[in-house]
């Protein structure tokens, strides 16, 4: 059990790194390397292992997404909405939602009510992150979705279930980067085929990064944030 609770450190200052180093952020190093720690800690039971060795408990900071829910179960014309949490060329991903009706001047969304909270593994990857033609998909099964089937860890272009195929066309409906080497932030709508919306940061030159691939990158910095017996895991000032 040492060595486990040696691998979260070294596996939480690896992360760390990765995700505060220089310049843009590949989207494959978040594919590859978030997806897989995330994968061995939150759904493989590592993390709980480590809390029973340790005697303690670990909790996740993370978007409350609940008044969220609700009013999407309210509101018909709400076809997608992203949590999100992470900044990207300087523009706040967080909350971005689509409605197919004219907007009003006030947002449809409690978007300003997703304060943090600290929630625990197992209900973090409860938490409802992305909705999209009806339904919603939690932290869990993006996680699982990226590292068991877009090559996280394994590659498998089979869908077992209605709700990967569903999760694929979300993917794509909202993506951002700038894979145009366009030199203004903007919204193009529609993108393309495939991608109904493109954000486009101008410094996320050649990088495409669709909304799981943002999920992930939140999911990432949420587990840096892991707080153990609410204190902080980690102690940024070291970096």
């Amino acid at each position: 059990m040492e060595a486990l609770i040696g691998q979260l450190e070294e596996d939480l200052l690896a992360l760390a790194k990765l995700l505060r180093g220089p310049g843009p952020l590949p989207t494959s190093y978040v594919r590859i390397i978030a997806s897989a720690t995330l994968r061995k800690w939150l759904l493989d039971g590592n993390l709980s292992r480590a809390a029973n060795a340790l005697g303690v408990s670990f909790t996740l900071p993370t978007l409350d997404t609940s008044a969220v829910v609700e009013a999407v179960g309210i509101n018909p014309a709400i076809t997608f909405f992203l949590a999100g949490g992470v900044r990207m060329d300087g523009v706040p991903i967080r909350g971005y939602y689509v409605a197919e009706t004219p907007f009003t001047g006030r947002p449809e969304l409690p978007i300003d009510s997703m304060a943090i909270t600290r929630l625990s593994p197992s209900r973090y990857l409860r938490s409802p992150r992305v909705f999209h033609q009806g339904q919603w998909f939690d932290a869990e099964q993006i996680i699982r979705f990226v590292a068991n089937k877009k090559g996280g860890v394994h590659f498998d272009p089979t869908r077992e279930h209605a709700w990967q195929e569903k999760l694929d066309l979300a993917a794509n409906f909202f993506v951002a980067g700038n894979p145009d080497n366009l030199t203004e932030i903007q919204l193009i709508e529609p993108y393309s085929a495939e991608h109904r919306i493109l954000l486009v940061l101008p410094k996320e030159t050649g990088n495409l990064w669709t909304c799981l691939d943002i999920e992930l990158l939140a999911a990432a910095q949420t587990f840096l944030n892991i707080h153990c017996d609410d204190e902080p895991l980690l102690d940024w000032k070291s970096f």
